[in-house]
């Protein structure tokens, strides 16, 4: 989201203003923003710590996707029970692991726990590693929504 909404939004204000200089930090990790002196952070997800004054800036879905090539190779699954058969790419996050992957919602929500060959602390290279067909990957519609619109990728329903 930073590299390809961020940049774009911070390109445009100093463009507009000219005197003000910005430092952009990028990380798929959770970092210390008090302690390191940021002034804003826009991340994904649930928030969980209370003593930060939060703003919503849009729901998003995330898909689970693959490339065409992928799905050719391996087929498509048609449920969620059928990913613990696909090499899923997985992301870090800090300590933690993001592969549990969620289905659903409220009580009748369904949670697989994936496996893959890579996992990567990095949205852009697990992004770049899916569309080249080296597996299934849970992401944002932020992130893949043009992939998807444009075949590149294909979403399974999530």
């Amino acid at each position: 989201m930073g590299r390809s909404i961020v940049s774009k939004v911070i390109a445009e204000f100093t463009q507009e203003n000219p005197a003000i200089s910005i430092e952009l930090s990028l990380s798929d990790g959770y970092v210390d923003l008090v302690g390191q002196g940021f002034d804003l952070a826009v991340r994904f997800g649930n928030i969980t710590d209370s003593s930060f004054r939060l703003r919503n800036l849009g729901s998003y879905q995330r898909f689970v996707c693959a490339s065409p090539s992928y799905l050719t190779s391996f087929g498509t699954p048609e449920k969620p029970e059928d990913l613990l058969n696909y090499n899923c790419l997985v992301m870090r996050f800090g300590d933690m692991i993001d592969n549990v992957w969620e289905f659903g919602s409220g009580p009748n929500a369904q949670r697989v726990s994936v496996k893959g060959n890579r996992i990567v602390n990095d949205g852009s290279l697990i992004r770049d590693w899916a569309i080249a067909g080296h597996g299934v990957v849970l992401k944002s519609e932020l992130d893949v929504g043009d992939d998807v619109r444009s075949g590149m990728s294909i979403g399974i329903e999530h």
